[in-house]
């Protein structure tokens, strides 16, 4: 199922991404950076990465056989067709490449509002995952890959999912990730003086 290779091979970049974070930690870590925020950074970056490879614009970037020179293109704006051709690709096979649209984009909705600030807001979350889902689908059309409304339109309903995820802890890491930001903080001559004289 295309689900589980979604699942594997994110998993795997996933690793990657955080073996390459290792020595960077280090020194984040005397610049007492929270690790709940840098691991939403890190997190972040490895989703993208995962939906680069994922949607075959990695290989663009590698220079891939086709890139910017398809022997074909193919573009649909018929939204909804999966549900018809479901019964031509066959029902388990539709529906897995549908559950991976969502899934693949559940994190990024889920993490925008933690690395930026402004897509807390729900509104700016919707256009932030639908324009990085457009400007995809968009690049696929020049390389021979699909350019899908219905990929467009599940991929932004997975972004979404992924924020209504992010406001449901979102109290309790803010929580976290306050304190943590305190501990961080060093005290000051100040604070010791305050100390000293009670």
């Amino acid at each position: 199922m295309k689900v589980i290779d979604y699942v594997v091979t994110g998993s795997l970049l996933m690793l990657v991404v955080f073996l390459f974070y290792i020595p960077i930690f280090f020194l984040l870590r005397k610049k007492n950076i929270p690790l709940l925020k840098q691991m939403s950074w890190v997190c972040f970056v490895g989703i993208i990465f995962v939906i680069l490879v994922a949607t075959g614009l990695f290989d663009l970037l590698l220079g891939g056989r086709y890139a910017f020179n398809p022997p074909y293109h193919f573009l649909n704006l018929v939204p909804f067709s999966w549900v018809r051709e479901t019964w031509a690709m066959g029902f388990l096979a539709m529906i897995s490449q549908v559950i991976g649209n969502i899934l693949m984009f559940v994190p990024l909705g889920f993490l925008l509002p933690f690395v930026f600030k402004s897509c807390k807001s729900p509104y700016k979350t919707l256009m932030g995952v639908a324009t990085f889902s457009f400007s995809i689908e968009f690049i696929q059309y020049f390389i021979g890959r699909s350019a899908d409304i219905d990929d467009l339109i599940l991929n932004t309903l997975g972004g979404m999912l992924g924020f209504g995820v992010y406001l449901m802890t979102d109290k309790w890491l803010f929580r976290k990730l306050n304190s943590q930001e305190k501990c961080a903080i060093p005290e000051t001559g100040e604070d010791t003086e305050l100390e000293e004289n009670e």
